[in-house]
């Protein structure tokens, strides 16, 4: 039986309320989706939490779900903690706060000196100022480039769009990112 014969196994087990095919789906997931989450949001807390509320929604919706194929699961997954990061930078934007424990991890594993973390999420801080600026196509395409680690056939396939037009809309991404944080004075950022 293939892999992707065995996830829609998984996933009809879990619409049914089996909590071993939870459990399955969460390990194969959970990593991607907080590597996603950290990647926009820059805070391990909040990666954390948002790791935690797709998987509750999932929980919640799996009946909903409807296999279309391949990549059908990720997809549907992706939406949810593209739409959870989004809930959560608003929250941030109203409340933001100071990640101490990646402050710690930063210190720790690098023995870091405090000004250069301060510095990196500043830099970070501008990123995601400018990130703002995309259109939803762009932050979803950058997202899941960088964020989820996909190539551009898988991001296609999660946004439903060719490889063609993802490696486009890539490039106009980056490019508009490099001159927003020129304009920021950040002139050696490079893709």
């Amino acid at each position: 039986m293939s892999n992707k014969a065995d996830e829609q196994i998984w996933i009809e087990r879990a619409s049914e309320g089996d909590v071993e095919a939870f459990g399955y789906l969460y390990e194969r997931y959970a990593d991607r989706i907080y590597r996603f989450a950290l990647f926009r949001l820059s805070n391990h807390t909040d990666a954390e939490d948002v790791t935690e509320q797709v998987f509750v929604k999932m929980i919640e919706h799996i009946s909903r779900f409807t296999w279309k194929g391949s990549g059908s699961f990720m997809a549907w997954l992706y939406r949810i903690a593209y739409n959870q990061v989004v809930d959560a930078v608003r929250r941030n934007t109203r409340h933001p706060e100071v990640d101490l424990e990646t402050l710690q991890d930063f210190i720790a594993e690098d023995g870091g000196d405090p000004q250069d973390y301060a510095e990196q999420q500043d830099f970070m801080r501008q990123v995601n100022n400018c990130m703002e600026e995309l259109t939803e196509l762009q932050l979803q395409v950058i997202l899941l480039k960088y964020g989820a680690g996909m190539g551009n056939a898988e991001v296609a396939e999660t946004l439903d769009r060719t490889p063609g037009t993802i490696s486009a809309v890539h490039h106009q991404t980056l490019t508009k990112l490099r001159g927003l944080m020129k304009l920021k004075g950040y002139s050696t950022y490079k893709s």
